[in-house]
């Protein structure tokens, strides 16, 4: 097996059980050099809210001030959630500012344990309920991904001890109760504090110390919900998660994140299908046209279906927790399986939701009821002081005429005047994702993922140090170039995605400067909604072109929502011609409409950046 998976499988790291289960290894951190898209959008993102030492240091103030405690609050999972996601961005980038900057708050965290060793924001009286444990698990994780990116061993030690400290004393307290773990919340029948099986597993893999996965069995074996089996129900329920007698998807995702671990750790091949299973269910149910998920709320509703339904216009839907959340499990199943068809939804999710949410504009948030429409606004101050905020991501993306910006979700204070949002905290870990996985290895070579143009550097099986040369256009070109570079010729695999078709491979000798050129189909299309639901008394239909989603965006062109319309196609095409404007994007077409007009888009990222209730857009259109 090469090298850099036994690496990345070593014993007591968290993902050591994997070089028995997986199909696919992360290369290790550094190895890729992208240009274009994705490069773009992790450099910009690297140097906003995690590169402010300021920022860490309020995240751990609230574990040293107990705040969540009195209310039921999850500012708790500020702190793990933006680490992971930095950590995620330092493996691709190895910006060494970055890495200082992590490093200091890691021991600052650490510095905030109690004296028995509990990290939590809230006190000792008032824990094991609302999002305590939820708290408790994003600081596993947080440690968890520093020790990946590491270079302090003696850190790591500390670490691993406080860990350990940390997960002791939540069990002890939890077992002196009596009650099971899904009792110990006011919500969604407890998976939010179930989702710990995660981290709980990996400090197992990490340790080898048997009762933690003698708890992690505990909670597979509760069925991870108050009077409902969870982790069984894919295996039992054909329907998928709507049916469900809970429906919080980001919550939901994560745990089934935690029973794959577990699955890959136990060798329980029932675990990991039961996850396979609700992915599989998700593809089939729950997800819109830009790669996400929940049209109520954040909450999988069949939102295959409930995407088209105007009645939900202008409400809060498809959270950007849920779609990152939805990337990494997404990510999580197509390394156990190799099933392109989880690629395609991570690589819609990117480029439509994730990129979409993205704050380019820098526009400032103002938690205010009679702006941008919002029906709900959490807006919970310690004082009256308060200044606008410019979070890096959106937490909401609209598919009906709708604007960005209409609420913050999880929006909470961390100080008297600044406050934080949970989709803030966690997209860094969607953009990175990209990065980092665009291209892994296999037992016998390497399988491309993403497109993008740039360098990778990489082991064959042999063990030649070597380089990939990706060129291309991608998302908006149609062709992918890639060349060789090896010191001598060489069988291995490379396996190609072809979005929604599948993996084109090639087993045989490569020399240096050897290459393959892929076309893809970049032709527009039309889905109709009349393809997705049996009886369509509302007919809709929405545009694509590859991975990219077409807005209307009446910042870029007037553009009247109530008109049905039709697009004009040929041979099963829209027929599209290339357009230009002012407001920056990565696509604009004018599309033809059957009755001799036409109508200007441009790519669904790119739209209602003005978070202006002035400039509406959409993606869903109705039909004549």
């Amino acid at each position: 097996m090469n090298k850099h998976i036994l690496d990345f499988c070593a014993a007591n790291t968290a993902y050591a059980p994997r070089k028995n289960t997986d199909k696919l290894f992360p290369l290790p951190q550094g190895s890729a050099s992208w240009e274009g898209v994705i490069d773009a959008v992790n450099r910009r993102i690297a140097k906003q809210d995690i590169f402010k030492p300021e920022l860490w240091k309020c995240f751990v103030d609230q574990f040293r001030n107990l705040v969540d405690g009195g209310n039921n609050l999850w500012r708790c999972e500020f702190w793990g959630k933006m680490m992971r996601g930095a950590c995620m961005t330092y493996q691709y980038t190895c910006d060494k500012e970055l890495y200082a900057i992590l490093e200091d708050s890691v021991k600052d965290l650490l510095s905030a344990a109690d004296e028995r060793g509990r990290i939590s924001t809230y006190s000792v009286e008032t824990q094991l309920d609302g999002w305590d444990v939820w708290g408790r698990k994003y600081v596993l994780l947080g440690l968890q991904h520093f020790m990946e990116i590491s270079e302090n061993e003696a850190l790591n030690e500390e670490i691993v001890e406080a860990m350990k400290k940390h997960a002791d004393v939540f069990i002890e307290d939890l077992h002196a109760t009596g009650k099971p773990l899904y009792l110990c919340s006011r919500h969604w029948l407890g998976i939010n504090s179930v989702s710990i099986l995660e981290p709980i597993v990996r400090l197992y893999n990490i340790t080898g110390e048997t009762r933690y996965l003698d708890f992690a069995t505990e909670l597979v074996q509760s069925g991870g919900a108050e009077g409902f089996d969870l982790f069984n129900a894919p295996l039992t329920n054909p329907d998928g998660p709507s049916t469900y007698p809970v429906q919080k998807a980001y919550e939901m995702m994560s745990c089934f994140e935690g029973l794959l671990e577990y699955g890959r750790t136990t060798g329980e091949e029932k675990w990991i299908q039961s996850a396979l299973n609700l992915g599989k269910q998700v593809l089939e149910t729950e997800l819109t046209v830009i790669g996400c998920a929940g049209c109520t709320h954040e909450l999988f509703d069949g939102s295959r279906i409930a995407q088209f339904n105007e009645e939900l216009a202008g409400t809060i839907m498809q959270e950007t927790c849920v779609s990152v959340t939805l990337m990494k499990f997404m990510m999580q199943l197509m390394s156990i399986n190799a099933d392109p068809a989880f690629a395609d939804v991570i690589e819609s999710a990117f480029y439509n939701d994730v990129l979409g949410s993205v704050n380019t504009r820098d526009v400032a948030y103002e938690a205010d009821p009679t702006k941008h429409n919002a029906k709900e606004v959490f807006h919970m101050r310690y004082t009256d002081k308060h200044e606008a905020e410019v979070f890096p991501f959106d937490s909401y993306s609209p598919l009906m005429k709708g604007t960005r910006g209409i609420k913050q979700a999880g929006y909470r204070p961390i100080t008297e005047t600044a406050n934080y949002s949970c989709c803030a905290a966690i997209a860094a870990a969607g953009t990175a994702l990209m990065a980092r996985n665009a291209v892994m290895y296999t037992e016998d070579g390497l399988a491309v993922l993403f497109y993008e143009k740039g360098t990778v550097k990489f082991l064959t099986p042999k063990g030649q140090e070597a380089t990939l040369t990706v060129d291309t256009a991608y998302p908006v070109g149609d062709t992918v170039t890639f060349t060789f570079s090896l010191p001598a010729p060489e069988t291995f695999r490379l396996a190609l995605r072809i979005p929604e078709v599948g993996w084109k491979e090639e087993v045989r000798e490569w020399a240096d400067g050897d290459g393959i050129t892929l076309t893809l189909d970049m032709e527009v299309k039309a889905l109709y909604s009349a393809d997705l639901v049996a009886d369509d008394k509302d007919p809709h239909f929405s545009l694509r072109k590859g991975p990219l989603v077409l807005a209307a965006d009446t910042e870029v062109a007037p553009f009247d929502f109530d008109t049905r319309k039709d697009p004009a196609t040929e041979n099963g095409s829209v027929l599209a011609t290339e357009a230009n404007t002012e407001i920056d994007h990565l696509l604009a077409l004018d599309i033809a409409l059957k009755d001799g007009s036409s109508m200007r888009v441009i790519d669904y990222a790119s739209a209602g950046k003005s978070w202006d209730e002035k400039y509406p857009f959409a993606c869903w259109f109705r039909r004549g």
